[in-house]
């Protein structure tokens, strides 16, 4: 197949918004597939050719890769100060609405930079097909102009709920423009039941996957110290606060380490200073880290953690469970994620106060034997695995 995937998020971008498409994008790639993939540009990456350009190019690409189209956002003040969060308060709420109303989306301006590539790759590059992930409406409406100036239909990818990304006014009018979307693919199936109410199209679920080398089994953790790695977002201060206020009064005395990498870094040294969580725990704090970096100090745990937003579905969870440390969720996980726990032969510890928490940490301390995931309970869940599902989608959409 010739695939457009559509993603606002540089692959390279420290933040987890640039791994889902990219990764499929080369998994797809790797299944045979020509795959272009569109995001818009980074600092310090290769940007997009001009579109008079595309058809050279494609023409001496290698296919074993995707081809990237990195497009910068057409110049905006408005746009930018939008984007930025730094409009009076007042005036971004209707900057907002007109955005969305008038302009399709707050990202419009890369949109409109992208929009002269649609022709170029019809030509050029005759796509069959183009898939947008939802993050913001400007990825869907990228896949849309590049899926119609070829005539082909688009399938919308939805990894981040829709009600907490779309103000609610606007939730079924900007559903509703994107109703001629052949399909939906959907994060995890608790994403499927939040965008029933505004897309009643049929729907398959990928989960975002993990490489193949975390199927390889790790040895044990070091006996001592303790050490607990937390990684990720952080979300709600109050429950941030509620966990590290439980590990600071159950780490007096131990000698344990905690170690946090993500994009929250600076809130969470600012916050484990206040409560001065490093008087009872050695502290190490890393921004987002490339994965390979991440990967050493999980394996390196005694246990996993990772704060949990109803908001989401946490896939982080998958790729805990592969390191074979016991994995530690504050607070408490869902259904689904218990299932993907027990399908894996992991352990997921949900912890929904300070006091199982406490009570998961004193088990571990202990060494408990937890049960590790397998390499056959996790094979479903590599890029790979779920990039043949993704293509099964895709070939019953063309079908």
């Amino acid at each position: 197949m010739r695939l457009v995937f559509v993603n606002y998020c540089h692959p390279a971008t420290p933040h987890i918004c640039g791994v889902r498409v990219s990764h499929f994008a080369s998994a797809m790639a790797a299944r045979g597939h020509q795959v272009v993939l569109i995001t818009r540009d980074l600092d310090g990456q290769p940007s997009a050719p001009p579109p008079a350009d595309l058809a050279a190019r494609l023409a001496g690409h290698d296919w074993a890769q995707p081809f990237h189209l990195a497009v910068a956002p057409k110049p905006s003040a408005l746009f930018d100060r939008l984007q930025a969060g730094s409009l009076p308060g007042g005036l971004r709420q209707l900057a907002i609405l007109g955005a969305y109303l008038g302009a399709g989306g707050i990202f419009a301006d890369w949109r409109a930079a992208c929009r002269p590539y649609a022709k170029a790759l019809a030509v050029a590059f005759r796509p069959q097909l183009a898939w947008g992930t939802f993050g913001n409406t400007d990825s869907w409406a990228v896949a849309r102009d590049m899926a119609g100036a070829a005539q082909a239909p688009w399938v919308g990818d939805i990894k981040d709920y829709w009600r907490m990304f779309i103000p609610a006014p606007l939730r079924r009018v900007l559903a509703w423009r994107f109703r001629d979307a052949a399909h939906l693919t959907l994060l995890a199936g608790t994403h499927v039941d939040e965008a029933r109410p505004y897309f009643p199209h049929a729907a398959t679920v990928i989960y975002s996957g993990m490489p193949e080398l975390f199927l390889e089994p790790a040895a044990p953790p070091a006996a001592a110290p303790f050490t607990l790695v937390l990684s990720g977002s952080l979300y709600d201060q109050p429950v941030l606060e509620d966990f590290l206020g439980t590990l600071a009064a159950w780490g007096q005395g131990r000698g344990a380490r905690l170690i946090y990498a993500g994009a929250d870094y600076a809130r969470m040294a600012r916050t484990c200073e206040a409560m001065e969580v490093g008087r009872h725990w050695q502290m190490d704090i890393h921004p987002y880290l490339p994965l390979e970096d991440l990967r050493a100090l999980q394996l390196a745990a005694s246990a996993n953690a990772y704060m949990r937003s109803a908001r989401c579905f946490h896939h982080k969870v998958i790729e805990l469970l592969s390191m074979r440390r016991p994995v530690i969720s504050f607070p408490g996980e869902g259904a689904e994620a218990q299932a993907i726990a027990e399908a894996t032969g992991g352990t997921l510890l949900s912890c929904w106060d300070g006091a199982q928490l406490r009570a998961a940490l004193d088990r571990l301390a202990a060494g408990e034997d937890f049960s590790a995931a397998t390499a056959e309970g996790l094979a479903r869940y590599t890029w790979a695995a779920q990039a043949e599902t993704l293509e099964a989608c895709f070939a019953g959409v063309l079908s």
